[in-house]
């Protein structure tokens, strides 16, 4: 819809939703980029207006607010973030580990590692908000992760965050048969909603 310069304003209303052919689509959109007084400065704030109305219906109709769910408020809370331009947003907004499947989230641990400036993301992996994650190297891992741990040992540290990351980067490639919806549940297990706080700052 954007992308085709229009806007909605209404997208918090379950009744602006269809399916057809069991794809959802959007109906009664009310305007476009030519209704604008002052296109620059308005478009950008009506587009985030926009989603967040999107996200609004999503918590009132659809997502059950009531139940806990940390994956999901995690997703709904990234809405609110201010501080990129839109076309970042969207990009970072459709890559959301809520989005994906426990195979693509063990796959972003690989992506992420392969892609992020080491000693620049080691600098922020090492700030206050991961303090939780040190000491990752526990005991009470699962037999499959112990074996990556112990051949390659050697290189971890386990007061680095960033060596955690290299640590699930290794567990990814791992050539074992392995479920990797287990895999990930492990992950989860062991160190909860790292990959959400991950994604916040990459």
């Amino acid at each position: 819809m954007h992308s085709y310069k229009l806007f909605h304003k209404g997208l918090n209303g379950s009744d602006n939703y269809v399916v057809v052919s069991d794809r959802v689509k959007i109906i009664n959109i009310q305007s476009s980029f030519e209704d604008l007084e002052d296109p620059p400065s308005q478009v950008n704030v009506l587009r985030m207006n926009d989603l967040k109305a999107f996200r609004n219906m999503l918590k009132e109709k659809i997502m059950l607010p009531e139940d806990s769910w940390v994956d999901r408020d995690s997703f709904f809370d990234f809405f609110d973030k201010e501080e990129y331009p839109y076309h970042i947003f969207i990009e970072k907004l459709a890559s959301h580990p809520f989005l994906l499947t426990p195979a693509e989230r063990m796959k972003s641990f690989y992506s992420i590692h392969e892609s992020a400036n080491e000693s620049k993301f080691k600098r922020r992996l090492d700030g206050r908000a991961f303090y939780e994650y040190r000491e990752w190297n526990r005991k009470d891992m699962v037999p499959e992760f112990q074996k990556v741990y112990k051949i390659f040992n050697s290189k971890y540290d386990g007061d680095c965050v960033w060596d955690l990351l290299e640590f699930l980067k290794d567990v990814y490639e791992d050539d074992n048969p392995r479920d990797l919806n287990a895999v990930y549940a492990e992950v989860e297990r062991l160190y909860p909603n790292f990959l959400e706080k991950i994604h916040a700052i990459i």
